[in-house]
């Protein structure tokens, strides 16, 4: 499926399975974004206030402050141009044990 999207058969490929395996393959097969050292998985949560874009969800277990800045401008990207947000607020949420 994964092979499909880079040959431009398919427009994008939905896994029930394990995220950090399928992110590890794409990144293999369909490469990066010139640019950014890291992919990052994406998914909308809802909130009482409508609906809100987190990255990282599972891929990385080891970002350093690049990754972090990347996936900030990646998300404000998706958030502009996909979702149509005009100056999408952008945070930092830690769940681990860094400094």
């Amino acid at each position: 499926a994964i092979e499909l999207v880079r040959d431009g058969k398919a427009d994008a490929y939905v896994s029930a399975g394990h995220s950090g395996a399928s992110m590890s393959l794409a990144t293999l097969r369909i490469g990066r974004i010139k640019g950014v050292s890291r992919p990052a998985i994406a998914t909308l949560m809802p909130t009482v206030n409508g609906t809100t874009l987190v990255l990282d969800v599972g891929a990385n277990v080891d970002c350093d402050a690049n990754n972090l800045k990347e996936f900030g401008i990646i998300g404000k990207v998706y958030a502009e141009d996909v979702l149509g947000i005009e100056n999408p607020l952008i945070g930092l949420l830690s769940n681990g044990e860094e400094e």
